[in-house]
């Protein structure tokens, strides 16, 4: 049980592994894990083919975990990769229409569990939760 005792450290560790762990449960059904379908969310919010070095820079992942989560994704038919015909070393991702028709679902999930970790704070605290994360992030 985590008290205001514990270090930082430990207390947003351990929310990470809450945050990442719960959508998955709900998101196994659809053959994703939580790092996919936030990849897929960010592919479909774009409005042209996303290069996997965007995937990359967006998702703060190193460059072998984002080939990986693609390729995965690309085996499950959610995204389409192609070879960037301006520039060949890059690779060009599209959802599929298997993706797209997941799209609301997958948002949902991450909506009703957005609500549910922060239903117990005003629309106050949530502001200052996130201004503050932000800054703690940033300072790293």
């Amino acid at each position: 049980m985590l008290t205001s005792d514990n270090d930082l450290g430990l207390i947003i560790s351990k929310l990470a592994r809450k945050l990442h762990e719960a959508p998955g449960e709900r998101l196994q059904k659809e053959e994703l894990t939580p790092s996919q379908a936030m990849i897929l969310r960010y592919i479909q919010s774009q409005d042209q083919p996303v290069s996997q070095r965007q995937i990359e820079q967006w998702s703060e992942k190193s460059h072998p975990t984002v080939n990986g989560l693609l390729s995965r994704l690309q085996n499950k038919g959610f995204v389409n990769i192609t070879v960037d015909p301006l520039d060949r070393r890059q690779r060009l991702i599209t959802p599929t229409a298997r993706a797209v028709t997941l799209n609301d679902d997958i948002h949902s999930i991450f909506l009703q569990y957005d609500r549910t970790m922060t239903g117990q704070l005003s629309e106050e605290e949530l502001l200052q939760l996130k201004k503050l994360l932000i800054k703690v992030y940033e300072s790293l």
